[in-house]
């Protein structure tokens, strides 16, 4: 049982690594994840969009979008202080590498 388990995780990580060096394949991979997203989102919405137009709901999207900014603003800070702090310690990092890795 363990050599077959050996095997797979020594094969899931080929297969990873191979991933890791094709840009293009991460890319196509995070786009289909973007559309999965909004597909599985607009399909729910739009099943209950009658049950959510009876109650009334009003959506304010100034605060929607204030919200974004906020945490937008929140990210860039939280990575430029995790970027400080590892070149504290190791001053041979990124920053590139720091966000990749905090992200």
């Amino acid at each position: 049982m363990q050599i077959i388990l050996n095997n797979v995780s020594g094969q899931f990580f080929r297969v990873f690594n191979w991933i890791q060096k094709r840009r293009w394949i991460q890319l196509a991979i995070n786009i289909l994840l973007i559309l999965f997203l909004f597909g599985y989102v607009g399909t729910y919405l739009a099943k209950d969009w009658g049950q959510l137009s009876k109650l009334k709901v009003t959506l304010n999207f100034q605060a929607i979008l204030l919200s974004f900014a906020y945490y937008g603003l929140n990210y860039i800070l939280l990575t430029l202080s995790w970027h400080v702090l590892f070149k504290a310690f190791n001053a041979k990092v990124g920053w590139w590498d720091n966000l990749m890795f905090y992200s």
